[in-house]
């Protein structure tokens, strides 16, 4: 379910051209997101979902706008795949765990 839900979010962006600061940005934001410190309640598991969808699909943009292969149906193990494409960033000098998101 998880792949088919990717997969038509990330087909529904194919129309917007975005590069460079802007796709970096936007990932940062969204694995912030992901990735926060749980403060107060949780929220829903619906915001989750939807945190985790936004950043993969950022995350797939980010990382073929740096020529890193990218296959939405890798994401039957979402957690896996966010790690490899992570490091594959990683290696490829852009470590996001490290990196300050900017505003554009």
């Amino acid at each position: 379910m998880y792949v088919e839900l990717l997969s038509s979010v990330l087909a529904d962006q194919m129309d917007r051209a975005v590069t460079g600061d802007v796709l970096l940005a936007r990932a940062l934001d969204c694995r912030a997101r992901v990735y926060r410190d749980p403060v107060g309640p949780q929220g829903s598991v619906h915001q989750e979902l939807a945190d985790q969808v936004a950043y993969d699909s950022a995350l797939v943009h980010l990382c073929e706008a740096r020529g890193i292969h990218v296959d939405p149906q890798r994401f039957a193990r979402p957690g896996a795949e966010r790690a490899r494409l992570e490091g594959a960033l990683t290696r490829g000098g852009l470590d996001l765990s490290h990196a300050h998101p900017k505003r554009v």
